[in-house]
C-alpha cells in the first residue's frame, strides 16, 4: 500500500520545527565559528558557554543543537544538515563577506536548486539551498517579465529613477504622489538593490513627511517588508529607520503595517530592534520596545530600566547565562547607564569582557560613546581597554 492510498488521522500536535544535533570537539571554537555565520547562542543548563557541554545556535528562526563529544572523529562520524534559505546566492555573498566561503561557489543542481556548501571545524556539512525561480512565461510577442514578481529594476541613470529618488530623498509627498499616479509600478521598483522605501529610510534618515511618503508608496503597491538585494544582510526599511534613530519613520512604517519582528539585521540577522541596539540608537530601541517589539536584557540595560533588568536577572527561569549578563553590561556601559552597569557587575559580569564581534571591552564601549561618568567609574575599578594598533 502506498502513502497516497492510506487514510491518515491528523494528530492534534503538528510538527512545527526541527533542530538537528551536531557533534563538536571544541565548544568554544564551534561557537566562534557559527557566530561568524550569524548565529546567536545559549547554553541551557550551564552558567556560561565557556564550560557548556550543550549549546543551541539560533538564526532566523532555525536552531542547530551542538553537543560536546571529545571522541568525535570528523573523518568517520560527521553529519550534514540542509538549510533552506531565501536566496542561496545572497547566502554565498554573506559567507564571502565574512571570510567563510572556503573557496566554494554557489551552484545550480540537477534538481532545480541553487546551493552552497559549508563545512564546520568538526567536519559537519551545511548545505544552504533555495529553489530556482520559475522560468518567465511570456505571451507571444511580449517581452519576458522582469525578475521579482512584478517589480522592476531601474538604473540610477534612468530619468524615472532620478525623479523618483529626488521626490523620495526630499520627502516631497506631493511630487511622489504625482509620479506614482502616472506610473504606480515605481513604488515597487528597485534602484541599486533598494526599494523607494529603503531610499527614504537611508542614512541620515529623518526626512520630512514620513507618514505621507509611506502611505503614498503603500497605496501604489510598495512592499513594506521588502529587503535589500545583492547584500549579505536582509534589512527592511524598518531596519534602516531603526539604524538611524528615526522614530517618526518607525511609527509611520508600523502604523502602515510593517513587520516589527522581521528578521534580517546586519547585526545578527535579527529584527529591527537589534539594528537599533547594535548601532547605539537608543531612541529607536525605546520606541520599538514601546510599540511591542520583543526585547530582552540588553535592551532594558541601554534604556536604564533598572527594575526590568533586575527582574530579568533574578526572576527569569532559567537565569540568564554569564555571557548574556556580560553583553548587557557592555551595552549598559556603552549607553552610560551607570546604575544598571553597577548592578550587572555585581551579578557576575566580567569587568574586562571582550565583545566577540570586535574585541572591545566595556571601557572601550563607554569611551567610544563619550560616556565620561561611566568611563571614570571603570577606570577607578582598574578596567582595561582593548590593545589597539
Amino acid at each position: 500500500m502506498t502513502d497516497s492510498s492510506k487514510t491518515f488521522a491528523v494528530p492534534a500536535g503538528r510538527l512545527l520545527s526541527v533542530a538537528p544535533g551536531l557533534p563538536v570537539t571544541d565548544m568554544a571554537r564551534t561557537v566562534g565559528h557559527y557566530r561568524r555565520l550569524g548565529f546567536s547562542f545559549s547554553a541551557p543548563g550551564a552558567d556560561s558557554l565557556a564550560g557548556a557541554e550543550f549549546a543551541i545556535g539560533e538564526r532566523d528562526g532555525i536552531e542547530l543543537h551542538f553537543a560536546l563529544k571529545p571522541d568525535h572523529d570528523p573523518a568517520t562520524r560527521a553529519t550534514w544538515v540542509y538549510i533552506g534559505v531565501e536566496d542561496a546566492d545572497v547566502m554565498g555573498e554573506e559567507l564571502s563577506a565574512a571570510g567563510m566561503a572556503q573557496g566554494r561557489l554557489v551552484r545550480t543542481t540537477d534538481y532545480k536548486m541553487r546551493e552552497i556548501a559549508h563545512i564546520d571545524p568538526d567536519g559537519n556539512l551545511l548545505l544552504f539551498g533555495s529553489p530556482l525561480p520559475p522560468a518567465p512565461r511570456a505571451a507571444a510577442g511580449e517581452a519576458a517579465a522582469q525578475p521579482g514578481e512584478g517589480t522592476r529594476p531601474l538604473a540610477d541613470s534612468d530619468r524615472a529613477a532620478f525623479e523618483l529618488l529626488q521626490a523620495v530623498k526630499r520627502g516631497d509627498a506631493v511630487q511622489l504622489t504625482q509620479l506614482l499616479a502616472e506610473d504606480p509600478g515605481l513604488a515597487s521598483s528597485w534602484v541599486n538593490g533598494c526599494t523607494p522605501l529603503h531610499h527614504f529610510a537611508d542614512a541620515p534618515g529623518h526626512r520630512p513627511n514620513a507618514a505621507a511618503v509611506v502611505q503614498a508608496l503603500l497605496a501604489a503597491g510598495a512592499d513594506l517588508n521588502a529587503h535589500v538585494r545583492g547584500s549579505w544582510h536582509h534589512e527592511t526599511a524598518l531596519h534602516w529607520a531603526a539604524s538611524n534613530d528615526d522614530t517618526a519613520l518607525i511609527d509611520a512604517l508600523l502604523d502602515a503595517g510593517a513587520d516589527i519582528e522581521h528578521p534580517g539585521s546586519s547585526i545578527d540577522g535579527g529584527p529591527p530592534i537589534q539594528s537599533a541596539l547594535g548601532y547605539a540608537q537608543w531612541a529607536a530601541v525605546r520606541r520599538l520596545r514601546e510599540r511591542g517589539a520583543d526585547s530582552g536584557l540588553s535592551h532594558a540595560a541601554v534604556l536604564g530600566l533598572t527594575e526590568t533588568v533586575t527582574a530579568l536577572v533574578e526572576a527569569s527561569q532559567p537565569r540568564p547565562g554569564r555571557d548574556d549578563i556580560c553583553v548587557a553590561f557592555w551595552n549598559a556601559c556603552r549607553a552610560g547607564q551607570l546604575a544598571v552597569a553597577r548592578y550587572l557587575l555585581a551579578q557576575g559580569a566580567e569587568l574586562d569582557w571582550a565583545a566577540p564581534w570586535d574585541g572591545s571591552t566595556p571601557l572601550d564601549a563607554a569611551t567610544d560613546r563619550h560616556q565620561r561618568e561611566t568611563t571614570a567609574w571603570l577606570h577607578g575599578l582598574g578596567a582595561r581597554a582593548e590593545t589597539r594598533s
